[in-house]
């Protein structure tokens, strides 16, 4: 007889213990996102004539400098309409959240007004280490707080829809190319990839100005009138960028 009610305390406690386990599943499979998403950031569109300039300064003084072992160590972007400085990268973005995402740059394009900024210097990042570079820029250089302002308004927009804070201070550039790299094994025969040397001659050039723009381009001034929602993909190792969105700023 005690063997008997043992069995049938293990048999409801086995069902039970199911039961339990199928719900905790089900919860978590519930709170899981299982629709589609895209890979999206905010930018400043530059307009056509500093593509040209930035462009003409790869052509003529970057690419011919850009000669390590008789090879490239950077890969140029060459597609102009390429050429933007980011306010904030989202990273993949859930579709039902994209339309209130849209609405809330709406709200913020009605009550910013244009402003201004201007192209500076080549540099990279990291800034002032030219031996460890990854990326190649264009600066941007602040006229007046108005460009801050709106990345501000940004970031609290898109903090409100679940994103986290960005921390890294911002730094307004236009990237213009990416240091190729190289897989090299650690003391521990890890695998690590690191940037290829830059020539000396295109270290030369970098932070620099005088050469690579004319005195008039140099102090060529970027007229921001709207900002733009982007979707990004990647074909192979190049990323194809799709306008979703422009909001007109119009305070």
């Amino acid at each position: 007889m005690r063997n008997i009610l043992f069995g049938s305390f293990l048999h409801t406690f086995s069902i039970l213990t199911f039961l339990n386990f199928i719900n905790e599943k089900f919860v978590v499979m519930s709170l899981t996102p299982t629709g589609s998403s895209k890979r999206l950031f905010i930018a400043i569109e530059m307009p056509h004539d500093i593509r040209q300039m930035c462009k003409a300064a790869i052509h003529q003084h970057l690419l011919p400098s850009d000669k390590f072992n008789s090879s490239s160590s950077v890969a140029w972007i060459l597609d102009e309409a390429k050429y933007h400085c980011t306010l904030r990268f989202l990273g993949e973005v859930e579709d039902t959240v994209i339309p209130e995402l849209s609405c809330s740059l709406k709200k913020i394009g009605l009550k910013t007004a244009p402003f201004s900024i201007r192209l500076g210097n080549v540099g990279c990042f990291p800034e002032n280490d030219v031996d460890k570079a990854r990326i190649i820029k264009f600066g941007l250089l602040r006229e007046t707080d108005d460009l801050d302002t709106l990345v501000e308004n940004v970031e609290e927009a898109v903090v409100k829809l679940g994103f986290r804070r960005e921390r890294r201070p911002y730094n307004p550039h236009v990237t213009i190319g990416r240091v190729k790299t190289q897989k090299i094994h650690t003391k521990r025969n890890r695998r690590q990839s690191i940037p290829l040397p830059l020539s000396s001659s295109l270290k030369s050039l970098l932070f620099k100005s005088s050469g690579l723009l004319s005195s008039k381009e140099d102090s060529a001034s970027i007229r921001v009138e709207h900002i733009t929602l982007v979707h990004s993909t990647i074909s192979g190792s190049v990323p194809i960028y799709e306008t979703l969105e422009r909001y007109v700023l119009e305070g």
